[in-house]
């Protein structure tokens, strides 16, 4: 029932789904649970909006029950409308090396705009700040080969820079929503393989089309994806120092490609890859899902770690000169704040100073006071 609550309260949940999450609601745990997730919510808003939640609680059965505001929870995003689904997150260590097939351009974190570079090496590039790209559009020259060779299968490249997103339909129908300061690679086609892989570098959600006799597989710098089910996100960026892949619904197989030790992951947990261990446990996944809908989610996080994912939302470079900042935890969601506005709501707790200039922040040596 977790992944039911989730999608009910990120206004996800289809209307089949709507009707099992009230049937579960009979069952006391359940409601204790979905208690916690509206506390959770409630927890990280950091003051910014007032929220009654005893009251949001206490209507849930009604609106639970009304026929009216069923087309309203219906999903927003197309991609979540696929049939059987799986969502998972990978978020990986901060070695970046290069593998046999999973060789990858590193992300140009200077550039502006959204580049697409073809199989023959020309480039489209697109200014919009969340480009939708079908692979048909944009296939170099003839179409590849029915071949069990690999090296005849085109690849084309996708790099998106910080402050902007895209979306890629690919050749079998999947879909893939690339995050800020991404880059990932994948065939122009997926005949002439046994397997559909594609390489990521950054963080992407990805929604696949089923095929039990073509398993689709994301690959990592140090840990590959295989996925068992349909739907699922994935995180890797460069500068990250740990490997993670988180599941909502479905199954997936995590491997770490350094020892050839793999596990699977059940919903509502994460495989993590940390010096170079691969373990499972339990997670909270709204923490990893909620940059789908645009907003910036920290729930115990490091000032290091707010600050990375600050510069790939708005494009902005951070420099900190006070290092005793940076293993100060902070809590808070946002979605339409600037980022002066967020900063801002992080000093009502921990003070500092930050100057901003020609799209650089410098935030002040000086010792944090709680």
């Amino acid at each position: 029932m977790e992944h039911l609550i989730i999608k009910y309260i990120n206004k996800e949940i289809s209307e089949e789904e709507l009707a099992l999450l009230k049937e579960g609601l009979k069952n006391p745990e359940v409601k204790k649970q979905l208690k916690e997730y509206i506390d959770l919510e409630s927890s990280i808003q950091l003051g910014l909006k007032n929220i009654d939640m005893e009251r949001v609680y206490n209507s849930l059965d009604t609106q639970l029950s009304s026929e009216d505001n069923l087309e309203k929870r219906a999903a927003r995003l197309s991609y979540l409308k696929y049939a059987a689904a799986i969502t998972i997150i990978i978020a990986l260590a901060a070695s970046f090396q290069l593998f046999i097939n999973r060789d990858i351009n590193e992300f140009t974190p200077n550039a502006t705009t959204i580049t697409l570079k073809l199989e023959d090496g020309s480039i489209k590039e697109f200014d919009e700040t969340e480009a939708i790209i079908s692979v048909d559009d944009f296939v170099a020259g003839s179409e590849p080969k029915n071949s069990n060779n690999k090296t005849d299968i085109a690849y084309n490249e996708i790099n998106v820079p910080y402050g902007k997103k895209a979306t890629i339909k690919l050749s079998d129908n999947s879909q893939v929503i690339l995050n800020s300061g991404s880059v990932f690679k994948y065939p122009t086609s997926f005949d002439g393989s046994d397997l559909r892989s594609v390489t990521l570098e950054g963080e992407a959600y990805f929604t696949v089309s089923k095929n039990a006799q073509k398993p689709f597989i994301v690959q990592t710098a140090e840990m590959d994806v295989e996925v068992l089910g349909t739907e699922f996100n994935v995180s890797c960026f460069k500068d990250d120092k740990q490997t993670l892949a988180i599941l909502v619904e479905g199954s997936i197989k995590a491997k770490n490609t350094l020892s050839n030790t793999s596990v699977i992951v059940k919903p509502g947990q994460a495989a993590t890859l940390k010096d170079k261990n691969l373990t499972v446990q339990p997670v909270d996944i709204q923490k990893y899902t909620a940059w789908l809908h645009g907003d910036l989610l920290f729930i115990d996080d490091t000032f290091e770690t707010v600050l990375k994912k600050l510069e790939r939302h708005f494009n902005v470079v951070i420099i900190n000169n006070n290092p005793a900042l940076n293993e100060v935890r902070y809590n808070g969601r946002f979605n339409t704040e600037t980022l002066e506005q967020i900063l801002e709501a992080f000093q009502v707790n921990t003070t500092f100073e930050y100057t901003l200039k020609n799209n650089q922040i410098i935030i002040k040596n000086e010792t944090p006071m709680k």
